[in-house]
């Protein structure tokens, strides 16, 4: 859980960091101009775009833990199938030999 949350920390403070006014300003500087020339948008910009993408990518994240799951799941049930084929051979080759 401690590493899950280290690997989430970095991409969602860089997420927030890109989408502050000043970096959009230093990035794009024709949308900073765009944001500069109406101040609804820029209110909306500095004050709501970093928390809703936060809390998008925090509301997708049982999707993508779903996701990772399922893979991880099929992949083990694929392993026990095989050990498991090669297990029943084995003794089937026994005892046949026996």
């Amino acid at each position: 859980m401690g590493a899950l949350f280290s690997f989430w920390l970095f991409p969602i403070a860089a997420l927030a960091g890109l989408l502050s006014y000043e970096e959009i300003k230093k990035a794009l500087p024709w949308l900073g101009r765009l944001i500069d020339k109406n101040a609804k948008i820029q209110a909306i910009i500095q004050n709501s775009l970093p928390s809703v993408a936060v809390i998008s990518l925090n509301a997708l994240l049982p999707f993508i833990l779903e996701g990772i799951n399922s893979m991880m799941v099929h992949h083990t049930c694929s392993l026990m199938c095989t050990v498991l084929r090669f297990d029943v051979s084995a003794r089937t080759s026994c005892k046949e030999l026996g």
